[in-house]
């Protein structure tokens, strides 16, 4: 699980996107991530895992979650940004495969608000870099 000061998930100040303290950041859970307490972080959240949520934990952000494709929110955490759910596995050679149906599972006073700002925050995130081109002119689309 994750633990107040043991691993840095991020801060974000909703209210003021400009708040020079803001640092949002990437994080990657290789495995299960249970977290719980009154913890903060902000940024894009990895799990690839199954991802378990409760009482006070508040992000501001992006969840991909890419694994077992399970989320559980009990009692009152608070997601304003997004979530992706997805459920894969890895055969021996390597190769993903899509299998069963995700399992989306909200208890108490927990809450997902969709926030498109916190969304294109994370998103802002990734290092795109362009990795070709193509020039498209009337004699290639005959």
């Amino acid at each position: 699980g994750v633990g107040t000061g043991k691993y840095d998930l991020g801060y974000w100040n909703l209210s003021n996107p400009n708040d020079p303290n803001n640092r949002p950041v990437i994080a990657l859970a290789e495995g299960d991530l249970t977290v719980s307490g009154s913890i903060q972080g902000a940024g894009l959240l990895v799990i690839r895992g199954k991802y378990e949520v409760f009482s006070g934990f508040t992000y501001d952000g992006l969840v991909l979650l890419m694994g077992k494709g399970e989320v559980a929110k009990e009692e009152n955490p608070l997601l304003r940004g997004g979530m992706f759910i997805v459920s894969m596995e890895q055969d021996g050679k390597g190769t993903v495969k899509f299998k069963d149906e995700p399992k989306f599972t909200l208890m108490g006073n927990s809450q997902v608000l969709m926030n498109s700002a916190n969304v294109r925050m994370a998103v802002s995130l990734i290092p795109f870099r362009q990795v070709g081109w193509r020039e498209i002119t009337p004699a290639i689309d005959q």
